[in-house]
């Protein structure tokens, strides 16, 4: 045991690297997608005479990645709870990096018909699966492996790929835009998706430097171990995965505003998807810088209050986020996606840290996992199917989505404040082994 924690140390440069570096690229590959939606995806495999029924078709292909996300996040965590986090984070890399290059091999509808939306679809549900596994072993490989004082900035490190994703996918969409309309449309917006095997193949190599987290290494006891993690998680801890499922709503929310907002204005106003680009952009690069410099303030205070904050904000932009993209529409647009991704970086900054205390070390992959995916499928995968097909029924109202972005701040504040919050990141009491205290509550 003195032998692992002297080891610890060496190995953080490279623990930090492979967590910013790997979901970097695994946020690059899903945040093309979704970006990508409105801006060539939906005319090119879901072709429609009304733009707006073209965007909603694609919609639903984005909400079946969050589908897939809590089957993926349970399988990788299964595997990361009883074997090791090494192999399953490696596996998540192959899996969306793979899909996302096939993505840009596909041939249109134009060309195949309807088996081009359903390979599109099958690929962005594997992308779904990989991703379900990547956030919560990058999380505990940072976190497990931080010293007592500083987990609240090494948890951030994973949480930095989220806006370094981002901008790779948002800069590389930007790019290959400038290209002649035709140029573009026929093979220009292939270029992003190709690209994404280069990143994974550099990503493998950072990630096959990593030491494995055996079981004992990650403070499990031989009971854990034996165990199914899920069937532990839900019955013992079924109010902890409700209030970490709920306190995660605001981050999946976010996608209302990055992705349906820029395609709602530009089908009722018709503003240039680059508004939306530019907005993320500009939202990514001030979302590190406030990523970074919460996790810092948040060493030695309750993270339930910061993580409640952040909600709240979210909750104010969504209420002036429509009325702004109606009296400035393209620049509007710009604003609301820049300020909504820069204010959500509070929320996800102390989340991952917050999140990786309410679960004991021997079902903490499986528990942290469960309630991020489960919150994925609620605020990212139905919440923008049903406001697509409430918009589309209504008219084009706008109030579907309005609620949906002032209400998942609201409950995540709620929620963030009603979790464990008795050990403050960086006491002396703050340690990895929290088992018995947890199940013994319960």
């Amino acid at each position: 045991m003195t032998a692992n924690t002297t080891a610890q140390p060496a190995s953080m440069c490279t623990v930090a690297g492979a967590a910013v570096i790997g979901t970097t690229i695994e946020w690059y590959d899903f945040y093309l997608y979704t970006t990508s939606v409105s801006l060539i995806l939906a005319p090119q495999f879901f072709p429609s005479a009304n733009s707006l029924t073209s965007t909603l078709l694609a919609f639903g292909s984005v909400g079946v990645g969050f589908l897939a996300r809590p089957f993926g996040g349970l399988l990788f965590a299964h595997y990361g709870d009883r074997v090791n986090r090494k192999s399953a984070l490696i596996w998540s890399l192959f899996m969306i990096g793979g899909a996302t290059t096939l993505m840009g091999l596909l041939p249109n509808y134009a060309a195949i018909g309807i088996a081009a939306p359903i390979l599109l679809v099958t690929l962005r549900f594997i992308q779904g699966i990989a991703i379900g596994g990547e956030w919560g072993g990058a999380v505990l490989i940072a976190v497990e492996n931080a010293p007592a004082n500083r987990r609240a900035l090494y948890g951030v490190f994973p949480q930095s790929g989220t806006p370094l994703g981002l901008l790779l996918s948002s800069l590389a969409i930007l790019l290959t835009s400038m290209l002649p309309q035709h140029s573009y449309e026929t093979w220009g917006w292939r270029i992003p998706f190709l690209f994404s095997f280069v990143l994974v193949v550099i990503g493998v190599i950072i990630r096959r430097h990593l030491n494995d987290v055996t079981p004992e290494e990650a403070g499990k006891t031989s009971a854990e171990n034996n165990s199914i993690p899920l069937f532990t998680v839900v019955r013992d801890l079924p109010r902890t995965v409700l209030i970490t499922t709920a306190a995660v709503f605001v981050a999946h929310a976010l996608y209302v505003f990055t992705t349906f907002l820029p395609a709602y204005a530009q089908a009722e106003y018709g503003t240039s998807h680059r508004d939306a680009v530019v907005g993320l952009t500009i939202g990514a690069f001030v979302g590190l810088v406030v990523l970074f410099t919460t996790a810092n303030l948040a060493e030695n205070r309750d993270l339930r209050r910061i993580a409640a904050f952040g909600s709240l904000l979210s909750s104010a932009i969504g209420l002036i986020a429509f009325p702004t993209v109606v009296a400035l529409r393209g620049t509007g647009v710009t604003l609301i996606v820049a300020l909504a991704y820069a204010a959500a970086m509070i929320h996800f900054a102390v989340i991952s840290t917050l999140l990786s205390k309410q679960y004991p070390p021997g079902v903490r992959y499986t528990g942290m996992t469960l309630a991020f995916q489960l919150s994925a499928v609620i605020g990212g995968g139905i919440f923008p199917i049903v406001i697509s097909a409430l918009v589309s029924k209504t008219g084009g109202a706008i109030w579907p989505a309005v609620v949906v972005m002032v209400g998942s701040g609201l409950v995540s504040a709620v929620s963030s404040l009603a979790a464990r919050g008795d050990l403050l990141v960086g006491s002396r009491e703050d340690t990895v082994d929290i088992s018995s205290s947890t199940l013994n509550a319960k």
